[in-house]
């Protein structure tokens, strides 16, 4: 690219289809390193790195929550495309593109984020995560705050309020 001159206004993207454990948790692989499935950060977090010279700014951190379905829009977004007709209700996909983000424009975004592995389910949020993983306990709820690490169980209960932030996050 750089020697045909197409470099400066090529997007490029690193990331991966998902974390892995390299020992962390004492564990090593990724959700399925344990039975039941698990989701800690250590698994589920990707790395993805945009570099797109002529149009984002250099050395800029997203903290939002995006995933791969907005990877898509994202995509789609800086190469000018916008499917016609009804291709978006065929597609059905539920992501967005964070181009604006990325450019530093203000706009609303999420503030939870579903995750689902097997019959593991969590709730994240930039506080923690909230989640339904049968490795801890079969119907149990763990809540994880960030900072500190600190696991709590949560009663059953809860699930209405969870229910609530699911909805939220996925509308």
């Amino acid at each position: 690219l750089e020697g045909s001159g197409q470099l400066a206004d090529a997007l490029l993207i690193y990331t991966s289809a998902h974390g892995h454990m390299c020992g962390h948790q004492g564990l090593f692989g990724k959700g399925n390193a344990t039975t039941p499935q698990n989701l800690l950060d250590d698994s589920i977090l990707v790395p993805c790195i945009l570099s797109w010279p002529q149009h984002l700014p250099s050395r800029r951190v997203c903290d939002s929550m995006v995933d791969h379905c907005d990877l898509f829009a994202t995509v789609l977004d800086a190469a000018g495309v916008v499917p016609p007709g009804n291709i978006p209700a065929q597609i059905h996909s539920p992501g967005r593109s964070y181009l604006p983000l990325l450019t530093g424009e203000t706009t609303a975004w999420r503030d939870a984020q579903c995750c689902e592995y097997g019959n593991a389910r969590a709730i994240r949020t930039t506080q923690g995560r909230e989640a339904k993983e049968p490795l801890f306990r079969f119907d149990s709820i763990l809540r994880i705050h960030l900072k500190p690490f600190r696991p709590t169980s949560v009663a059953v209960g809860d699930l209405r309020r969870l229910s609530g932030t699911i909805l939220a996050a996925w509308s």
